[in-house]
C-alpha cells in the first residue's frame, strides 16, 4: 500500500488532519485510520516540494485535509451510498489442481482451467447525517457528523475433500462436501463535533 512522491518512500509522507498530525510510518498512511468520509471532507490539499518548515519530516509528500465547519446558516446533509457486487461482473475462470482417482485407486493429477470461483455477495453501505450552523452568528458555530462504513459479504462454496476423515491420507474419491455459507460484516464508526469560533479578526480557532 501506499504511494510516493518525487521517489520518496511511501513512509516519507505527511499525512494532516485539521493540521494534526496523522501519519503511521510504519504503513505511509493515515495512522490507525481505514477511510475518512468524503461527507466530512472540506478540502484536500497535497503538496509535493517546497512546504514549510513545520512539515520537515516529510521528504516525500504531504497530504493535509481539512474538515468542514459551521456557518451563520443552518445546514445538515441526510443520505447514503452503496455499492453491491451484484453490479459486477463474475470472477474470471481459474485454474484448479483435480486429482481423480484410476482403476488401481492411484490419483491422477491434472489441472482444468475451466473452474470459475464463486463470487462473494458483498455490500458496501455509507449512511450520512451531518448538521451545522451558528450558536452566535459571527462568532461561534458548530458543526457534527455520523458517517458509519459498514461492509458485509457472504459466499457459499462447494469444497472437495481428498482425503477420508475416518482414515487419514487415505485417498478416496473425490467428494463434494458443503455448500457451506460464510459470513462477515465489518463496520468502521465514524462521528465528529466541532466548534468553531472569532473573536477578533486575528483571533480564532476550532
Amino acid at each position: 500500500g501506499g504511494f510516493t512522491v518525487d521517489g520518496a518512500s511511501k513512509a516519507e509522507n505527511a499525512f494532516l488532519l485539521d493540521g494534526q498530525e496523522v501519519t503511521s510510518y510504519r504503513y505511509g498512511t493515515l495512522n490507525a485510520v481505514n477511510n475518512i468520509p468524503t461527507a466530512l471532507v472540506k478540502e484536500v490539499q497535497v503538496k509535493t516540494s517546497g512546504f514549510e518548515a513545520e512539515h520537515g519530516g516529510a521528504s516525500g509528500g504531504v497530504i493535509s485535509v481539512v474538515t468542514k465547519s459551521g456557518t451563520d446558516s443552518l445546514h445538515g446533509e441526510f443520505g447514503a451510498q452503496f455499492a453491491t457486487s451484484k453490479l459486477q461482473p463474475n470472477n474470471r475462470f481459474a485454474t484448479q489442481n483435480f486429482a481423480p482417482l484410476n482403476a488401481s485407486g492411484v490419483p491422477i493429477y491434472q489441472r482444468l482451467y475451466a473452474i470459475q470461483t464463486p463470487k462473494t455477495d458483498t455490500t458496501e453501505f455509507y449512511p450520512t447525517a451531518s448538521l451545522g450552523g451558528p450558536i452566535v452568528k459571527e462568532h461561534l458555530w458548530f458543526y457534527g457528523i455520523y458517517s458509519p462504513q459498514v461492509f458485509t459479504g457472504s459466499r457459499t462454496t462447494n469444497f472437495f475433500l481428498p482425503f477420508s476423515p475416518a482414515t487419514g491420507p487415505v485417498l478416496i474419491p473425490n467428494t463434494a462436501y458443503g455448500p457451506d455459507t460464510f459470513h462477515v460484516k465489518t463496520k468502521y464508526e465514524y462521528a465528529q463535533g466541532r466548534l468553531d469560533y472569532t473573536v477578533f479578526n486575528n483571533l480564532n480557532g476550532f
